[in-house]
């Protein structure tokens, strides 16, 4: 009865059904004796509602709540007489769904380890398996991500398995599209042909219409469709600019922004990337003013100390700072420079931060002081622009970046990527063209860092090197 309220849970979206679930669940959980059959699949039942609860909220501690009753599962099923196998299977796949969130090189691996050990014993028609691939393409992903991006092996076997998955006919498989667009649309963003981004807007439509059948429009499994089908178009903008897909990003990102109240931290940030790409193509004041205020809401909401914050300031500062170089108003050059200014400082300060972000910062401030300069020619401006513009080239030779005029992409660290560095200077209204975040919407990343280790027990399952 529970697993069949889940379901129509995720199909419909109505808070009851969950509720009851979770409610009935527990109360067979508290009635039971810990290692009889029943408790055991009650266990592994609730760690599945968690599953679900997680995907439809974005909520990270669900996860935590789902990886708990996954490990008391597993120990359960050593006192088990009679075998399930689908379970067993199932339940491989739900750890390793929960070791992708964990940044580490040793989760990963058992993630891959756990994913692998189900597509040897599953058969390629069982739902478990097109789970697997998911779980396998995700893992792939994470460990390229860990290993810096370079090496593009991992992240070509990760886009295989996402074929593979959203190929089959499966009742997630608008996540598994989705999944598949994000890949395809990282491998334009890192350089390789355009095809592949058209792929991604191609795969993501495809899910953005599968969920407009489910009569559960409210979801964070929904914004992240949305928000991958937008970011496929911005990515297509920028190698072969189109007002018509910017417009489509904007729009997209919006949608997703309003669907509920908790959105991945990126989003905001990419559709003031767009409004921004927009702003200086067009010259729309409305633009800017609306990139402004979306900058300063996700500052606002961003937790202080984290990440996010300090991210955020940065995307202030370089919100103001295109509005600067269009305006000139000196308000606007005090504020974006007091912004870039703690951003450098916190970026400095901090080892877990990509030092192609300090750069953009550093470079920022030069661009800021020399239209400064030229607007009131002061000899301390075109000072500060010469000693911002040391300081970055400083910073490349010390982490042996490119000394070219742009910053490379980092990694997503929680997080999160940056590319498109600022470009030179020729006019106030192209003087800033950066992105500050382009997130993957995979929802399999949450920053979590507290998950018990896996079970021993797991070397009960064959499990192939």
């Amino acid at each position: 009865m529970a697993h069949c309220l889940r379901l129509r849970f995720e199909r419909d979206g109505v808070p009851k059904d969950i509720e009851d679930a979770q409610q009935m669940l527990e109360s067979v959980i508290a009635s039971t004796a810990l290692g009889s059959v029943v408790h055991t699949k009650a266990v592994y039942g609730l760690g599945r509602v968690y599953e679900t609860l997680y995907h439809y909220t974005g909520l990270s501690e669900y996860v935590g709540q789902a990886h708990d009753c996954f490990g008391r599962t597993l120990d359960g099923l050593e006192t088990m007489k009679e075998e399930d196998a689908t379970m067993e299977l199932e339940l491989l796949v739900g750890l390793a769904w929960c070791l992708n969130t964990i940044p580490a090189r040793k989760a990963n691996a058992e993630a891959l380890r756990l994913c692998a050990a189900v597509l040897h014993e599953a058969v390629d028609t069982d739902s478990v398996y097109t789970l697997a691939l998911y779980g396998m393409s995700t893992a792939c992903y994470t460990r390229w991500d860990m290993s810096g991006r370079q090496e593009k092996t991992d992240l070509i076997n990760s886009q295989d398995y996402a074929r593979r998955a959203a190929q089959n006919q499966h009742r997630l498989r608008f996540r598994h599209l989705k999944w598949l667009a994000t890949i395809c649309r990282e491998r334009t963003d890192g350089g390789d042909d355009v095809a592949y981004v058209n792929e991604a807007i191609e795969r993501g439509a495809e899910a953005v219409e599968i969920i407009k059948q489910r009569q559960a429009p409210a979801s964070h499994d929904v914004a992240t469709v949305l928000i991958a089908l937008g970011l496929a178009y911005h990515t297509r903008y920028r190698v072969q600019p189109d007002p018509e897909d910017l417009e489509n990003a904007i729009n997209l990102h919006r949608r997703a922004l309003g669907t509920i109240a908790y959105t991945p931290f990126s989003a905001r940030h990419t559709l003031v990337d767009c409004l921004c790409d927009r702003y200086q193509a067009l010259g729309f004041p409305k633009d800017i003013e609306d990139a402004v205020e979306t900058v300063k809401q996700a500052l606002e909401e961003a937790p202080d100390g984290s990440v996010d914050k300090s991210l955020s300031i940065a995307n202030v500062g370089r919100t103001l700072a295109l509005r600067y170089c269009h305006g000139k108003e000196d308000s606007d050059f005090r504020s974006a420079k007091q912004a870039l200014e703690d951003a450098s400082a916190m970026f400095q300060s901090s080892d877990g931060y990509p030092p192609g972000l300090l750069v953009f910062v550093q470079e920022l401030l030069a661009k800021i002081h020399d239209v400064h300069f030229q607007v009131h020619r002061r000899e301390e401006d075109a000072e500060m622009s010469i000693r911002y513009m040391e300081d970055a080239i400083a910073t490349k030779k010390e982490f042996a970046l490119d000394l070219g005029g742009s910053s490379p992409r980092s990694s997503r660290g929680s997080e999160q990527s940056m590319q498109d560095a600022c470009s030179t200077l020729e006019s106030p209204i192209n003087a800033i063209h950066i992105t500050i975040s382009r997130e993957t919407t995979s929802d399999d990343s949450p920053e979590l860092t507290g998950l018990a280790p896996v079970h021993d027990s797991l070397s009960r399952f064959s499990i192939p090197a």
